[in-house]
């Protein structure tokens, strides 16, 4: 096969490739990160503060950490052993995690959201806000 011919025929290919777009769903969210480090085994209290509303979480984290948690308030919050997120873009928000009543971390925030495309730019209408605070633990 010619040279010309192979140019041409990847020229041709090239103008038929389209993206290939998956359906990942896609939560703006702010995440308060313990870098690294994990919650030790014990029961907490996550309370959430920001400019669109409050929330607070009992945290249980497991020994193979492992959690379970319940929350109440006005956001959706998830929290873990290794992290907290927030499914909502405030601009400012308060972290306070609390065990036996004694603090074990807080962190206060106004983030910095970037856009994030889950499925690819091509592919998803709007772009998804997502910022990420470090909260450090003791």
């Amino acid at each position: 096969m010619s040279r010309a011919l192979l140019v041409g025929l990847a020229g041709v290919l090239a103008g038929c490739y389209s993206a290939v777009c998956t359906d990942i769903g896609c939560e703006s969210n702010l995440t308060f990160d313990f870098d690294g480090e994990h919650l030790p085994a014990g029961d907490y209290v996550v309370s959430v503060a920001t400019s669109i509303g409050d929330s607070e979480c009992d945290l249980t984290v497991n020994e193979d950490k492992s959690s379970d948690f319940d929350c109440r308030g006005d956001l959706d919050v998830e929290p873990s052993v290794r992290d907290v997120v927030i499914y909502a873009t405030p601009e400012t928000a308060a972290l306070e995690i609390t065990q036996d009543g004694s603090k074990v971390t807080s962190a206060e925030a106004e983030p910095e959201y970037s856009d994030y495309f889950p499925n690819g730019e091509d592919c998803d209408d709007e772009a998804c806000q997502v910022a990420f605070v470090t909260a450090e633990l003791p």
